[in-house]
């Protein structure tokens, strides 16, 4: 993955930012769909990201296991999908995690970088996949995971409601 010409993606209906590296070869829609879909085509790789308010107090797992249910492909039918799981400080407040998830699919293969958190009644579900083909693609798939885990996915901020009023000028 390219490591340059960065830019940043506000979703105001989801109230997230996040960095993206090549930014102008992402195409983002974040209006049709129930989630934010940014398509990397160089790259083949695809990000996904949904916020979501809960009925009842939710921590990173309930969280998980309402993403699971929207998007089985990407987080596994279960728990044990997702492999070497770590700790994200991100956004601040939440209880976040990102799991892995490898899979070959004919001659390509295809890797997943799964994360959700959760705090009170929000959930943030953030899920990149990408696919690589020949010889190194074991390498291409492990670094390009790596790299959004640790420069897009460890950076992205929650937007609240006063970043996106501006303050009222006094008379």
């Amino acid at each position: 993955m390219p490591d340059g010409g960065w830019g940043t993606i506000v979703s105001q209906r989801f109230s997230v930012a996040l960095p993206l590296p090549d930014a102008a070869a992402w195409r983002v829609d974040d209006h049709t769909g129930r989630w934010l879909v940014a398509v990397h085509v160089p790259t083949k790789s695809m990000l996904l990201v949904r916020s979501f308010r809960e009925g009842g107090l939710v921590g990173r797992k309930q969280c998980e296991d309402a993403a699971r249910k929207l998007r089985p492909d990407l987080f596994g039918r279960d728990e044990s999908a997702l492999t070497e799981r770590r700790k994200l400080a991100v956004p601040e407040g939440f209880d976040t995690e990102v799991g892995f998830l490898v899979r070959r699919h004919a001659e390509a293969l295809g890797g997943v970088a799964a994360a959700a958190g959760g705090r009170v009644r929000q959930c943030l579900v953030m899920a990149y996949a990408t696919r690589a083909e020949g010889p190194a693609a074991a390498e291409v798939i492990a670094e390009r995971l790596a790299f959004v885990t640790d420069r897009v996915f460890a950076r992205v901020e929650e937007r609240r409601i006063d970043d996106r009023v501006a303050p009222v000028a006094a008379p």
